[in-house]
C-alpha cells in the first residue's frame, strides 16, 4: 500500500499549479528560457510544483527560493528526515 505523506501547508494543494519537469540532458538555450520562466513565475506569485532533482530543476527552485511565491516539493522516494536549511529558510519566508 502506498503511504502518503504530507509536510507544511496543505492548503498549497488547493492552488492553481504549475508544474515543471527537466531533463538531465537539455540545450543552453533552453536553460536560459527556464531561468526567464521561473524569474517570470516568482515575480508573478504562482504556485510551482516539481520534483526539484534534476540539475535544472534544482537550478529553477534557487530562482524561486528568491520569492514569496508558493512551491509544492513532491519527493519521489521518501519524506525527509532533516529538512534542507534552505527550504527551511523558505518556510519561514512565507
Amino acid at each position: 500500500m502506498l503511504k502518503v505523506e504530507c509536510l507544511g501547508n496543505r492548503e498549497l494543494l488547493k492552488l492553481k499549479k504549475t508544474a515543471f519537469m527537466a531533463s538531465s540532458t537539455i540545450s543552453s538555450e533552453t536553460v536560459l528560457r527556464c531561468y526567464d520562466w521561473a524569474t517570470e513565475m516568482r515575480n508573478q506569485g504562482e504556485c510551482v510544483v516539481s520534483g526539484f532533482s534534476s540539475k535544472l530543476e534544482q537550478d529553477v527552485l534557487h530562482f524561486l527560493l528568491k520569492g514569496c511565491q508558493p512551491i509544492i516539493l513532491v519527493l519521489a522516494r521518501r519524506m525527509y528526515r532533516n529538512i534542507p536549511d534552505e527550504l527551511k529558510w523558505a518556510s519561514l519566508k512565507a
